[in-house]
This record gives C-alpha cells, structure tokens and sequence, in this order.
C-alpha cells in the first residue's frame, strides 16, 4: 500500500513539473506574441507616416504646377 501512495506522490510530482513547464512555454509563446504585435504596429506607423510623406510632397509638386 505504501509503495502505491509514493508511486502517486511522484506522479503528482511529475504532473506539477509537468504544470510548471508548460506555464512556462505559454509565458514565453504570450511574450513572443506581444513583441510582434508591438513589432507590426510600429512597422504599419512607420510605413503610413512614409506614404503620408510620398503623399504630402505629390500634392505640393501637383500645386507648383497649377
């Protein structure tokens, strides 16, 4: 009986390492996920003020020759 209560007591053991480990990698996947969604904003910003740029300097080109 006693050897059944410690092979429990190890698999509870391994089930929480187990836990523990997995907490682990989705704190990591979650981490990653936010430094590209924080990677993809500042490129979607840096691409619209560009054309925003390519845009204003069009319409003063297009107003010198009016």
């Amino acid at each position: 009986m006693a050897n059944i209560q410690l092979q429990i007591q190890n698999l509870i053991k391994l089930a929480d390492m187990a836990n523990t480990q997995l907490a682990d990698i989705k704190t990591v996947l979650l981490q990653s996920g936010k430094t590209y969604k924080t990677q993809i904003g500042r490129d979607i910003y840096s691409i619209s003020k560009e054309l925003w740029n390519i845009i204003y300097k069009d319409m003063k080109q297009q107003a010198y020759h009016i």
